[in-house]
């Protein structure tokens, strides 16, 4: 669809969350939905091409240690779901060890739509986006290094223009690992940071800006 890509500056299809509702524009593919469903529809059916595309793409945009909730084709990336990265991460795995010389994918370079390790946003227009190159494997050290450090921050954008239902409190996303467990854990009863992201939307019932259902904050991702 036109209005739709992995990459903001080139046409490539993407998976779509859901059909017909998730189905075009910035709504369309999802960090999550993508990486749960990549094994099935396109590994297990020979589909390599495809699922190394939705790889190198979601690697690009890496922020945060975390892939995006919604991509929209790297344009404005939305970084509100925790569980995505480890989805990601498993479908890298399993890419590795299903597709003959998988394991040749780590050592492929994709440029940055943020700088790494760097959390300042700016457009995908700026200078700055894609100037840098990763590895997968650096992208995946990446990953893992920020999360075990943990880390604390208010989505780019945060107000009523990026989400018309949330209560400013829930803009702030908060991650850290649990050392006793090795764990990682995070989120408020104000953000849906997992697969349970219905955020609730009526006045009347008194459930605006709070999740349809609620997580807590000892979320097991």
């Amino acid at each position: 669809m036109n209005s739709t890509s992995l990459w903001p500056d080139k046409k490539v299809a993407c998976m779509a969350a859901g059909l017909p509702h998730f189905s075009y524009d910035y709504m369309r593919c999802w960090g999550r939905d993508v990486f749960i469903s990549i094994r099935g529809l396109y590994l297990a059916t020979g589909r390599y091409d495809e699922a190394k595309e939705h790889i190198l793409a979601f690697g690009s945009v890496l922020k945060h240690g975390m892939i995006p909730n919604l991509l929209d084709g790297g344009r404005k990336p939305r970084y509100n779901a925790r569980d995505s990265i480890w989805f990601y991460l498993q479908a890298v795995q399993d890419y590795t060890k299903m597709v003959p010389n998988g394991i040749e994918l780590l050592q492929e370079k994709v440029k940055r739509r943020f700088l790494p390790s760097d959390d300042t946003w700016f457009n995908y227009d700026d200078p700055r986006a894609y100037s840098r190159e990763s590895t997968i494997a650096e992208i995946i050290h990446e990953a893992l290094g920020r999360h075990a450090l943990g880390f604390e921050f208010q989505e780019a954008n945060a107000g009523p223009g990026l989400d018309s239902q949330m209560k400013w409190e829930g803009f702030t996303v908060s991650v850290k690992p649990d050392w006793t467990t090795g764990l990682i854990k995070g989120g408020s009863q104000f953000n849906c940071g997992t697969w349970m992201d219905k955020m609730g939307e009526s006045e009347r019932a008194g459930n605006k800006g709070v999740p349809g259902m609620l997580e807590t904050i000892d979320d097991l991702e």
